[in-house]
């Protein structure tokens, strides 16, 4: 059996993205999909400062974005900065077991990217998996260069049959916009990934725990290797 799996490029996402990713055997980055405001493709959930809540981590893009515009199609704002994105996780994780080694990773990093938000997420998760040892495939789904699909369905399907998947792995959110009954005539499996069922805790260094923050901080917190071993043991 092999498994499909697809997702649109957020910045940084949370950890149960890594563990859908680890969970395949090819992963599509849908980068030639529509864009969506105010979500996570520009921005994650952080620590507040005090590690009592969280708050937005955000890579400003240009104003008046055309709501029809794709996310590879999104500049970042004349006015970001990596220093600003830098600061507030600073200001966040500086006590963190793990801040030094891994702020000093990121800074190299994220100085060394292009100004473009498509490719400073995909190299930023490209990043991660490899700190994860996460051997999974990663197509760009542009790079493909199928015909255009009005139909977000039948898009996977074709995206599954074009790499011979026989189980397309989704995310709950499928269930709200995909047509099952097309998989089934085209004899794909579909099987469901859900955070919500899975436990992927770990010792903040304070409770209660607050889940599904970005990936960083299971990083700052329990460092590289523990944070591969919580994920390959789910």
């Amino acid at each position: 059996m092999s498994i499909l799996s697809a997702h649109q490029p957020h910045f940084l996402p949370w950890a149960s993205y890594f563990l859908k990713i680890l969970r395949s055997d090819v992963f599509i980055i849908l980068d030639d999909v529509q864009f969506r405001k105010n979500y996570f493709q520009n921005r994650c959930e952080i620590l507040g400062i005090g590690c009592k809540e969280k708050k937005w981590l955000t890579l400003p893009i240009k104003k008046n974005i055309s709501s029809k515009s794709m996310i590879k199609e999104i500049p970042f704002s004349e006015k970001f900065q990596v220093n600003d994105i830098l600061l507030k996780l600073e200001s966040s994780y500086r006590g963190s077991p793990f801040f030094g080694e891994v702020y000093a990773d990121l800074k190299s990093l994220l100085h060394s990217l292009d100004k473009n938000l498509c490719d400073f997420n995909i190299n930023t998760i490209l990043w991660c998996m490899d700190i994860l040892n996460i051997q999974t495939e990663v197509v760009i789904s542009s790079s493909i260069r199928m015909p255009f699909e009005h139909n977000p369905t039948q898009k996977l399907i074709n995206l599954c049959l074009h790499h011979n998947a026989t189980s397309y792995l989704s995310g709950p959110g499928g269930r709200n916009y995909m047509d099952l009954s097309l998989f089934q005539e085209n004899k794909i499996n579909v099987l469901w990934h859900d955070q919500k069922d899975i436990d992927l805790s770990y010792n903040q260094s304070f409770s209660p725990f607050i889940p599904n923050l970005s990936i960083l901080d299971m990083f700052f917190y329990v460092g590289y290797d523990r944070s591969a071993e919580l994920l390959k043991g789910k």
